[in-house]
């Protein structure tokens, strides 16, 4: 089982349609569930979970062997990730692949704010 994050998202509904479209087993991480009714009538299994409620995050990773961590880019963007990471972590998830982003995230991070005067 694949995780999702951000489903509903631009490059997340594609990412999800995609997976399916492969043979994938894809749970769609979502905070409403009726804006993604288009991919669970595709075969996406949805579950409710929102990076600034880290309770709901145990939930939307329990039993999955993978997760593609996906989120809208704002000022507390490492702060909201680090909640999935730790997460993921507690549920035994790997997630040596996501400490090499970290640093890649904060150059991101500097470089929407260097474009918006910041």
């Amino acid at each position: 089982m694949i995780l999702v994050t951000g489903a509903t998202g631009t490059n997340g509904r594609l990412i999800v349609r995609g997976l399916l479209a492969a043979g994938a087993r894809v749970r769609a991480m979502v905070q409403d569930r009726s804006k993604a009714a288009d991919l669970a009538q595709a075969g996406a299994e949805l579950v409710v979970g929102d990076f600034d409620r880290p309770d709901t995050l145990a939930a939307a990773l329990g039993g999955v062997d993978r997760g593609l961590l996906l989120s809208a880019v704002d000022q507390r963007l490492v702060e909201r990730e680090t909640h999935f990471v730790e997460q993921a972590k507690r549920t035994g998830l790997s997630v040596s692949e996501m400490h090499r982003q970290e640093s890649a995230l904060l150059d991101v991070g500097v470089q929407h704010r260097e474009r918006a005067g910041g």
